[in-house]
């Protein structure tokens, strides 16, 4: 039986805020080969870094969710965002920037969403 998977929730300022249809989590370990004489000698250990990004994200209370992700994107804030449920763990970020924005309307399907892409560390793991 294929497992069935459910919109990401996703939570601003600790709260869910909406869902996004399509959201895509790139993890970088910031490690870098260590190289010496012709030979590889190991690996350092990076700082993870994160990507974010939301395709799709509806929010819940409509126009004042998208007014504070624009906000926060205006003024060059960063944001506390999270995104669940992962492996049974939501995703918390206390500081991640926006680094692009658009916001889309379609009147046919009565619908307002968002897509973001947020940079920040590496998260914490709640649940």
């Amino acid at each position: 039986m294929a497992q069935k998977f459910r919109n990401a929730s996703i939570f601003i300022e600790g709260k869910k805020a909406g869902n996004a249809s399509k959201a895509t989590l790139d993890m970088a370990s910031g490690s870098e080969d260590y190289v010496g004489d012709g030979a590889w000698l190991g690996t350092s250990d990076g700082v993870i870094t994160c990507k974010l990004t939301l395709d799709q994200y509806v929010p819940l209370g409509g126009k004042p969710e998208i007014d504070k992700m624009l906000e926060k994107f205006r003024a060059k804030e960063y944001i506390n965002i999270g995104m669940g449920v992962v492996g049974g763990k939501i995703f918390k970020w206390n500081e991640m920037k926006i680094v692009s924005l658009k916001v889309e309307s379609d009147m046919a399907k009565g619908t307002l969403s968002m897509n973001a892409e947020l940079q920040g560390g590496e998260p914490d793991l709640v649940g």
